[in-house]
């Protein structure tokens, strides 16, 4: 199986209002975050401020997840006065569109995925202990064959593929996978949490 694992040191870092984002991967490589020319965006930020605002991202998807501690979200939809708040745990999974004015409350590291809108990802927690078959990480079941998938950990774990594979994952890296089919199932052996993103190529 073809792979390249990143560790923290291979990552952008970049400086928001609210802290630092690393950037864990970019789809297409030669587009741009600056510039919204991208798909696909996995990233890890902290929020080192206590009340944050969230940069506006009409016509991108989100999903954060806090990684450490727990996070509130307080999202703004239109121009009236209706505030939807979302109260998150470590690891807890968030959607909302990247058009909506967002502040947070809390400081933590957290997990980010940023796609255009119509962009087929899917995202698994995967605890210790979890086998998912790569069939079950395809974003769209009417095209099989050509998922791409991203493994991060946080704190550290240990993933295998097949019955013979295994791979050490240092903290805070990513496994990048490039042709998901040609492995019949993930599974998590070490004692920390993965989080897997996959996508269609």
């Amino acid at each position: 199986m073809k792979y390249e694992l990143r560790t923290k040191a291979d990552f952008p870092v970049s400086e928001w209002s609210g802290g630092k984002t690393w950037e864990l991967l970019l789809l297409p490589e030669s587009g741009s975050y600056q510039e919204r020319e991208f798909d696909l965006r996995i990233s890890s930020a902290s929020v080192d401020s206590e009340k944050s605002k969230f940069t506006l991202l009409p016509g991108f998807d989100r999903l954060i997840c806090p990684l450490d501690k727990e996070l509130t979200l307080f999202h703004q939809k239109g121009k009236d006065d209706t505030i939807i708040k979302a109260e998150l745990k470590p690891y807890q999974f968030h959607f909302f569109s990247g058009g909506w004015q967002t502040e947070s409350v809390g400081k933590v590291q957290d997990f980010n995925v940023m796609c255009r809108n119509g962009f087929p990802v899917k995202v698994d927690l995967m605890t210790p202990g979890t086998r998912l078959p790569s069939q079950s990480l395809n974003p769209s079941p009417y095209m099989q064959g050509r998922q791409a998938a991203a493994f991060f950990t946080y704190e550290g774990s240990r993933i295998c593929w097949g019955p013979a594979e295994e791979l050490e994952l240092p903290a805070f890296s990513l496994l990048l996978v490039p042709a998901l089919s040609e492995i019949s199932y993930w599974e998590v052996v070490g004692k920390s949490n993965v989080i897997s993103v996959s996508w269609l190529r």
